[in-house]
């Protein structure tokens, strides 16, 4: 078998021109398939980032959840609320006890030694925990009588005996 230089040459140059292209596609996907990659990259990092604030904000969220569950179930459970009052608060419920009639301001303030304004404003703190109540009355002061929940807060702490 004669191999005819000019067609061995001619079929080694095809290859060579053949294995050429084939690195130069190969080299061109390679470029495209590394900007590819790049971009992915890009955009976990942008992800990541986007993940880490969600996760700060769903911490922030949850955190008022459980505030406002707390502020509802107190809302709806107002008995249950075991906060302590002040000892001025705690010296009108005892004398409030122990009447048999609804009592002024003023006369209570006196009963228990303490200023009116003081009395009034510990009055009004009551009344909004419904811990008393007040009779208004045409041409009169008004007057405080004790509530249930004032009742039960004395209970509950064993200052009735």
């Amino acid at each position: 078998m004669n191999i005819n230089p000019i067609a061995a040459l001619s079929e080694q140059l095809q290859k060579l021109i053949n294995e050429h292209g084939s690195a130069v596609i190969l080299r061109d996907h390679l470029a495209l398939f590394k900007d590819q990659v790049a971009i992915l990259e890009n955009k976990a990092v942008a992800l990541g980032k986007k993940v880490s604030t969600l996760e700060k904000d769903k911490l922030a969220l949850q955190s008022k959840v459980s505030a406002l569950e707390s502020e509802l179930n107190q809302l709806q459970n107002p008995q249950h609320d075991k906060r302590e009052l002040d000892a001025v608060k705690v010296k009108i419920l005892v004398f409030l006890v122990t009447q048999q009639r609804d009592i002024s301001a003023v006369r209570l303030a006196s009963a228990i030694s303490e200023n009116v304004q003081v009395v009034e404003f510990h009055l009004t703190d009551l009344k909004t925990l419904d811990m008393v109540y007040d009779l208004l009355t045409s041409g009169s002061p008004t007057t405080w009588k004790l509530h249930h929940e004032g009742r039960r807060y004395l209970i509950e702490h064993k200052l009735l005996s």
